[in-house]
């Protein structure tokens, strides 16, 4: 099963991402996690590999996180079905849930992680334990801000490309903008916070300026941040072919062209 069937095939006991979160509902799976339930894996319905993927995220699913078990599955099911030549880019690893969801039992995929921890109590020293810990060679973090690691150092042809870093419109469409010269045709682009007017129409206004045709495999809301299905909002899409009449790639980085 490819990834746009997977993702529009994942379903949820109890809560839906329409449906308001229940007063208490945070406190009771605090509760359930001590206690070694994880009552967001039962609650997420995966189309398949259910118990696979359980076992390849429980210790992800551990990590302070903005972010559920759903999201880990669709990123880590991405990865494992990466062609070999492409790469996963996590900008904004914060504690490390979305990157090592990436990695878990792909360790012949290559992941790379960029973060400048500037937000206040920077979780760097416990991100950077976990990773060395999981880490493959394959595995790589850069510390630093975005635009000076797409300006300097990436060169790599993204199959996955997440971006999680500053939600300001501006930094929003800049994320977008200076990767896709790297995004390999069929690259996925995953975005969260879309609850949030600002990221949603950054990433609206991306697509409609692309030189590219982009399909839009996931959009969905929910009622507010910190929901067990798609936490604040989620889009996927999916980098196509040039449209008809476009220009050269606007956003061309050393003259180099996204296959």
């Amino acid at each position: 099963m490819d990834v746009a069937d997977y993702v529009q095939n994942i379903t949820f006991r109890l809560l839906q991402p329409s449906t308001p979160r229940p007063s208490g509902f945070r406190a009771l799976n605090n509760v359930a996690r001590k206690a070694g339930i994880h009552l967001e894996m039962w609650m997420t319905r995966l189309p398949e590999d259910q118990e696979d993927m359980q076992r390849r995220l429980t210790r992800a699913c551990k990590i302070p996180r903005m972010s559920t078990f759903a999201i880990g599955a669709i990123i880590n099911r991405a990865v494992a079905l990466m062609p070999d030549n492409r790469a996963y880019l996590n900008v904004g690893v914060w504690n490390g849930f979305t990157f090592l969801a990436g990695m878990a039992s792909n360790p012949h995929k290559l992941c790379i992680g960029v973060d400048n921890f500037s937000h206040n109590n920077s979780p760097r020293t416990s991100f950077l334990k976990r990773f060395n810990r999981a880490r493959s060679p394959k595995h790589v973090f850069r510390e630093g801000d975005f635009r000076e690691y797409f300006a300097a150092q990436h060169k790599e042809t993204l199959g996955l490309y997440l971006f999680d870093g500053p939600h300001t419109y501006d930094d929003q469409l800049d994320g977008l903008t200076l990767a896709e010269p790297f995004f390999g045709r069929g690259c996925l682009v995953l975005v969260d916070d879309t609850n949030w007017p600002q990221v949603r129409q950054a990433n609206l206004d991306f697509i409609a300026r692309s030189p590219f045709e982009y399909r839009m495999l996931l959009d969905v809301q929910t009622p507010r941040t910190g929901h067990p299905t798609y936490w604040n909002g989620l889009m996927l899409f999916e980098r196509g072919k040039r449209k008809a009449g476009a220009g050269a790639l606007h956003a061309e980085c050393n003259g180099r062209t996204a296959a």
